[in-house]
């Protein structure tokens, strides 16, 4: 894989290197995405590596990430509402 031979080349490096996948869920290829996160986990093994991974609750994917800790976020309706009034003036006037 190419990628996993550039990610080597940075990891290498000796800092810390942090890695952000976020909503892998809404890759619809199983194969893919554990590809890449057993990728990522070897390269683990070999430098200093960090790597956070957002998803919905997908069974498959919650039993792939079972032995790591977890952070179970939910949105809150005030912050949805506050975000959503923040962006109203974004949308033509006849909409808002």
């Amino acid at each position: 894989m190419e990628t996993a031979q550039v990610l080597g080349d940075v990891l290498f490096g000796g800092s810390p290197t942090f890695i952000v996948i976020d909503a892998i869920d809404e890759c619809s290829d199983t194969s893919i995405w554990q590809k890449l996160l057993e990728t990522l986990r070897s390269l683990q093994s070999q430098a200093d590596l960090r790597l956070l991974t957002t998803s919905r609750t997908v069974p498959e994917i919650m039993s792939y990430f079972a032995a790591d800790p977890r952070l179970h976020v939910q949105a809150d309706s005030n912050d949805v509402e506050r975000y959503v009034a923040g962006q109203l003036h974004m949308l033509p006037r006849c909409i808002q």
